[in-house]
């Protein structure tokens, strides 16, 4: 935590200076106006899991890097800053040493004038990375001390225009100066969305001086940029102008959608990283064909296709049912009765239905008897149909019980001649 202010440095100070160490699962944060994060880098060191933002109306000058300037090391060393996340900051990560050379990986900035700024012959690679821009370019190059070439390898890039939409994303800068060393910036399989232009890049018209080199490709941009002096700007092959779109890019969630212009638009030929920006692995088919080939997507993020199903790829469908065409049998059939005390039809099922029995009176003098139907759903096996003790008249009667199964087949009817007796 940087506290509000400091008793010395101008009451500005910085969270933490460190030589070759790894910080990890780590918040920095900041309650003062001007402070640095973690800056002074000048023998390397590892972050990951660290996340950088201001509180109290705090904010960050630098967040994380090397502003050493001539306190650089004779040998050399590594920045490693691997997930790291930085808001409220004018800087997120910079580099000015040429004997610490940064690898950046699934990097995320929101609000921040300098996503990426390098000077003073430094070299950064950056895979992953998201930027919703502040007030200034996302990607910032530029040599100001003759201490060799400075150079950017920038691969799968996000860079949104959420804040100055005028400021080119990215900017490539030799001061007009006395420099003779180059700034070389090569980007591929990025997205650059909303902003007036793609590049600015600018150096001396004087051969003696340094110049600016960009190559870009493979990437999705709508305005291009411009040049002035000695630059030199290559779009190579790959680049598009198709708005991308994003699964809900006002919610902050710049993922492919379906169909967007970003899937399998990345460098074919170079190996990505083996995930995207969210952990989700690089490449995968995305093309929804189906036939394995994995070309990488554009942008920080790669499109993961649905799970296939049963709709969309048919050999996933299980077999049609057999249908049931057996039909129930009814056997063992036994039947018992007495006036004023209760009856039973009993039978056995060949498997589960629904039995309806039938008791039709015969013919005979006297009082005409109703006809009584008993319905039953049963498991397979032995069962009884009840017979209530008033059910039946005493007399002779026609049973015909009949089973139908759930595939709706129908028994042969059963049929006897049954009594049922008095008390």
């Amino acid at each position: 935590m940087v506290p509000a202010s400091f008793p010395n440095s101008g009451g500005v100070g910085s969270a933490l200076i460190q030589s070759n160490d790894t910080i990890e699962r780590v918040d920095v944060v900041s309650k003062n106006s001007q402070a640095n994060g973690v800056t002074s880098i000048i023998q390397g060191g590892t972050f990951r899991d660290v996340r950088f933002f201001g509180r109290a109306g705090g904010r960050f000058g630098y967040a994380l890097g090397n502003t050493a300037g001539d306190a650089c090391p004779n040998a050399q060393y590594a920045l490693v800053a691997d997930d790291v996340t930085v808001r409220d900051s004018s800087i997120a990560i910079t580099a000015d040493c040429p004997k610490v050379e940064a690898k950046v990986t699934d990097l995320i900035t929101r609000g921040v004038g300098n996503s990426i700024y390098l000077q003073g012959g430094a070299k950064m690679t950056v895979e992953n990375a998201l930027s919703e821009s502040g007030d200034g370019s996302p990607i910032q190059v530029l040599n100001s001390t003759d201490d060799g070439d400075t150079e950017l390898r920038a691969s799968h890039v996000t860079a949104i225009a959420t804040g100055d939409e005028t400021a080119p994303a990215i900017h490539a800068r030799v001061p007009n100066l006395t420099l003779t060393d180059d700034v070389r910036i090569r980007i591929d399989s990025s997205a650059f969305v909303g902003f007036a232009s793609t590049w600015f890049a600018e150096a001396a018209d004087d051969p003696q001086k340094g110049d600016s080199y960009l190559e870009i490709s493979y990437s999705n941009y709508a305005v291009p940029g411009t040049k002035t002096g000695n630059s030199y700007v290559t779009a190579g092959p790959g680049n598009v102008d198709v708005a991308p779109r994003f699964v809900d890019a006002a919610a902050g969630d710049y993922r492919p959608a379906p169909g967007s212009s970003l899937i399998d638009a990345g460098q074919p030929t170079i190996d990505p990283p083996d995930a995207d920006l969210a952990g989700n692995p690089r490449p995968v088919d995305g093309d929804g064909d189906g036939d394995g080939s994995a070309i990488p997507d554009a942008g920080a993020f790669e499109y993961q296709p649905p799970a296939p199903t049963c709709e969309t790829d048919p050999a996933l469908c299980p077999d049609p049912p057999v249908p049931d065409t057996t039909k129930p049998k009814i056997t063992k059939v036994k039947f018992s009765f007495k006036r004023g005390k209760r009856g039973s039809i009993r039978l056995n099922l060949s498997e589960p239905a629904s039995v309806r029995a039938v008791l039709a009176p015969l013919p005979k003098r006297g009082k005409r008897k109703k006809v009584v139907i008993v319905r039953k759903s049963a498991k397979a096996g032995s069962f009884a149909l009840k017979l209530g003790k008033r059910k039946l008249s005493p007399g002779r009667y026609r049973l015909t019980i009949v089973a139908t199964d759930a595939a709706g087949n129908v028994s042969n009817p059963l049929v006897r001649k049954v009594r049922a007796k008095k008390r």
